[in-house]
């Protein structure tokens, strides 16, 4: 049943109706403004603004620095609890000034006007609940207050979107929407980061729950988000447009003063921004906010949880008291502070400060400054009077400390490198950045190596729309190792596409002396280097055809290799290339050609020019294929310093024919209790290819391919375009595979091929016709063994040989666990054409963690041929998330008869601010399979 009542006052009336439950009532006056109200109707407007009680008993609080009244005193708690939704200013003005306040509030609310912001927030009002009246306030007039009732043990929460829920029951959750669970004060002591003696900010470990710091919020990565997470992705920052909504246990209002207070689980949502408290007043005309007990303040990027705040809601300025903060997104970091000064969304200012990556309850090192003041803008924190702690040891101190706090750049000096080798001794670098520019940037690195002096590094980078251009060159004036002599290496490289269809790329490499890798490389690849390539590349994209352009020279850096043997110079080599025409048949037509210059000063030179038209005609079904296709090779030299008894403008015009069949089985069976899918997969390849006499052409660019499976199915047996080979030859492979069906991996593979021969090879690089019936077999097999196994293997078997009838072998295994567990065996031989290409080797490389903070990581890569140790390196890894210790000893020998090189290395890691010593992590990066430094 429902009663309807009726209340007025002298300058107003009310319409108030009780609901069926009994527990309140809910009343409207001529200007529709509505509230939910105890179990006896209202009189008067005054039921909504403060009662006249004394200011002593009002929420204490001072003033705002800027843009805000002086606090305006705290209206006497009540008993009944309210949750409440406030709207924008009311127009009624029928409550008299003598009840609204006294001497004192008026004196206080001349303060608060002195100063006054442009514009008023926007604050909406909810719907009552449907238990109430089933009251809607549909197309709300601007002048709208409502207060509802809450059910017992009332207080509301905040649905998905931020808005409060009137009527639901009163629980443990914040303004963000996350449980507030009380904890004790030892629990807050520990979550503060570790400190020693009168540590700045330990004053702010009082009463704050700092559990809502991290509820609902990861802990994935310590310090700058890793690359492999991808960009951090944040809400907007809070802005004018953003409606402000508002939920608490008791309300009032003062409609003359236009403020609010609000008490007991105080909970506040704009937009991006959540805001929770104890006690609040809230000025709607300045947007000033003053907040006491229990603060909690989330913005996008930061958490903050305080004792006290002074806010400007509009401007997103203030200042916060006994501050634990907590940075997310593009950062992991926290901390605790005395003081905290929202300069702008983007600008915090900390003082007395503890900084740290670290993860709660994991405080490895903090950074306790004076003063911290973090950017997002420039993503740069500054520190000032800092003190670096390890486990609560201060170990360095600095006046002025500037780190990153995402992946921008900023001019400074760096981290210094260290280490120790044989060769160079002692070996220092501190390097400078200097951030040119949003698109350039350079960096000079200063290098001290005891044994050979002093050598100036320079990187220098430039980024733009169309092109990306590295520059690096080194020098050392005098080395002592070298007699003295002046010692230095250049690299430029640049990619770019200068106009729609247009590209350029290069790639020049130039070094003083031969054992100049040798002795300043770091890398295996590097320092056994023989040749140094000088490439520039300009590329042309037509409708269906592009054009490329070349020129390509060597450095040759082995003293010990003839002249006989350097490669050729390409100046230039133009390239064409069609993409194939479709016919309405579906045959498909295409062509290129090349014309190459090649240069060399002990050798035959000179033009050569190629042109390969072909036609195919692809059958493609679900069950395999069938792809004819003919090609035509044409080819002609211009050349010199020719041998006497060969032709110096040699010629070919060779036909070739190929037909690639295939055909796909399937079954359904059972792998290891997984339902996957099994084929089987037949193949033939048959090749025809005419005979041409090509002993008169030189060898500028080609070489044999090595035998693997799939280049059993290649039309040409050698690379480049001074040797076509003949051929009338038919290539048989079977392939099976093993895929699951639930997830579509490949769970096994093996294949097996052969190519059996109808005539004897005649075009040979070197040496006389091959006259084997068939080729040697080539198998491979690759399997997804156990759980975290992997497996492959590949063998060159040749029964036609009665000695050294395997050609290629190689073995892999591979283990990687999801606790970071790594392990690498490998074996490989390979006969090779000679000597000098001829390798057997092992190889074994692993990261085991011993527990959560010890890792041991290790390589050996070992000669069987030459019987020693190529590269070697063994270390371990002593950390948690926020820090990393790396401590590694390498030895590394690139030719079979030098003594090699011994060298000890070290690097402190420091999430979130960087790393000191040299990159142990880039040597296990490059050396371990799988290894992946965060």
């Amino acid at each position: 049943m429902l009663a309807a009542a009726s209340a007025g006052g002298a300058d107003e009336s009310w319409s108030c109706v009780a609901n069926s439950s009994g527990t309140g009532w809910a009343c409207t006056n001529l200007d529709r403004a509505t509230i939910r109200a105890p179990a006896r109707p209202p009189t008067r407007a005054s039921t909504v603004t403060p009662p006249k009680t004394p200011p002593a008993a009002r929420v204490p609080a001072s003033p705002p620095k800027s843009k805000s009244r002086a606090a305006k005193p705290r209206p006497a708690d009540r008993s009944q609890k309210t949750q409440t939704t406030v709207g924008s200013k009311p127009e009624n003005k029928a409550t008299p000034k003598a009840e609204i306040a006294g001497d004192s509030r008026q004196r206080q609310a001349a303060e608060w006007k002195a100063s006054t912001l442009s514009g008023k927030r926007e604050v909406v009002a909810e719907k009552a609940p449907a238990r109430a009246t089933g009251t809607a306030i549909e197309n709300r007039p601007k002048a709208t207050a409502v207060a509802s009732t809450a059910s017992s043990g009332g207080g509301g929460t905040l649905s998905d979107d931020g808005r409060p829920e009137p009527g639901s029951p009163a629980s443990s959750t914040n303004v963000a929407g996350i449980q507030r669970t009380p904890k004790s004060k030892d629990d807050a002591e520990h979550d503060a980061p570790e400190s020693t003696g009168a540590t700045p900010g330990a004053r702010a470990t009082r009463t704050a729950d700092t559990s809502l710091l991290d509820e609902g919020l990861d802990w994935e990565y310590c310090g700058l988000r890793p690359v492999r997470l991808g960009p951090a992705v944040l809400p907007p920052q809070p802005n004018e447009e953003d409606q402000l909504f508002l939920s608490a246990d008791t309300f009032d209002y003062d409609q003359d003063l236009d403020l609010l207070w609000l008490e007991g689980d105080v909970r506040m949502a704009q937009g991006s921004r959540r805001i929770g408290a104890n006690k609040v007043v809230y000025d709607r005309e300045t947007a000033d906010l003053v907040g006491k007990g229990s603060i909690f303040v989330a913005n996008p990027g930061v958490r903050l949880v305080a004792e006290e705040a002074q806010m400007n809601l509009e401007s997103d300025t203030g200042s916060i008291s006994d501050v634990h903060y907590r940075l997310t997104g593009k950062i992991n970091a926290r901390g605790t502070a005395e003081r905290a000064e929202l300069v702008r969304p983007e600008l915090t200012r900390y003082e007395d400060i503890v900084y740290s990556a670290c993860r709660p309850n994991q405080n490895a090192w903090t950074l306790d400054a004076a003063e911290l003041e973090l950017d997002q803008d420039s993503g740069r924190g500054i520190a000032r009077n800092a003190k670096l702690r390890i486990r609560g040891v201060p170990i360095l101190y600095t006046p002025y400390l500037s780190f990153p706090i995402d992946d921008r750049r900023k001019s400074g000096i760096l981290v210094p490198t260290f280490g120790n080798s044989d060769d160079n001794g002692i070996d220092v670098t501190v390097p400078y950045y200097w951030n040119i520019a949003p698109n350039m940037d350079a960096t000079i690195s200063p290098r001290y190596m005891s044994k050979r002096g002093l050598m100036l590094g320079t990187e220098l980078r430039h980024l733009s729309r169309r092109q990306e251009v590295e520059l690096y060159g080194e020098i050392i004036p005098e080395d002592s190792q070298f007699n003295d002599k002046a010692r230095w290496g250049v690299r430029v490289e640049q990619s770019g596409r200068f106009a729609r269809r247009w590209s350029s790329a290069v790639n020049f490499n130039a070094v003083s002396d031969d054992e100049y890798l040798e002795d300043f490389g770091n890398r295996l690849e590097v320092t056994s280097t023989r040749n140094i390539e000088r490439r520039g590349d300009l590329s042309y994209w037509g409708d269906g055809w592009s054009l490329l352009t070349r020129l390509q020279d060597f450095q040759t850096v082995d003293a010990e290799l003839p002249s006989q043997s350097k490669p050729y110079a390409q100046l230039p080599r133009v390239r064409f290339s069609m993409n194939p025409y479709s016919l309405e048949s579906g045959i498909q037509l295409g062509a290129g050609a090349e014309y190459n210059y090649f240069q060399h000063d002990a050798k035959v030179h000179g033009n050569r020019a190629v042109l390969q038209p072909y036609a195919r005609w692809p059958l493609r079904r679900s069950y395999g294929h069938l792809i004819p296709e003919l090609n035509l090779y044409f080819a002609g030299y211009d050349l010199q310093d020719q041998e006497p008894d060969k032709d110096d403008k040699p010629s070919y015009a060779i036909p070739s024919f190929n037909l690639d069949a295939e055909l796909v089985f399937e079954r359904t069976v059972n792998w290891f209790s997984r339902e996957s899918l099994q084929t089987l997969e037949p193949r033939i390849f048959y090749l025809y290819t005419a005979f041409k006499d090509q002993d008169d052409q030189p060898v500028f660019d080609t070489s044999e391919l090595s035998l693997s499976y799939f280049r059993l199915f290649q039309p040409n047996r050698f690379s480049g375009w001074d040797r076509i080979g003949d051929a009338n030859q038919l290539t048989v492979g079977l392939t099976s595979r093993t895929i699951a069906m639930n997830s579509g991996l490949e769970l096994l593979r093996a294949s097996v091929g052969q190519t059996l021969y109808f005539r004897d090879r005649e075009v040979q690089i070197v040496g006389p016709p091959q006259d084997a019936s068939s080729s040697p077999i080539s198998g491979m097999l690759s399997a997804r063994l156990l759980q975290n196994w992997t497996g492959r293997a590949s063998v060159e078997y040749d029964p036609n040989q009665e000695t050294d009838r395997s050609l290629k072998r190689t073995l892999e295994l591979h283990y990687q666990a999801r606790d970071n567990r790594l392990l690498n065996l490998t074996y490989r031989f390979d006969l090779g054409t000679g000597e000098e290409t001829r390798y057997e080797d092992t190889d074994l490389s692993f990261r085991l963690p011993v527990n959560q903070q010890i890792q041991l990581v290790g390589r050996w890569n070992y000669s069987l041929l030459n019987s020693q140790t190529v590269e070697a390196f063994a270390g371990l890894e002593y950390g948690q998330c926020c820090w990393r210790l790396r401590l590694v000893g390498r030895h590394l020998q690139n030719k079979p008869d030098s003594a090699g090189s011994t060298s000890v290395m070290v690097q402190v890691e420091l999430a979130g601010l960087g790393s000191i010593g040299q990159h142990v992590d880039k040597l296990f990066e490059r050396g371990i399979y799988g290894y992946h430094a965060d």
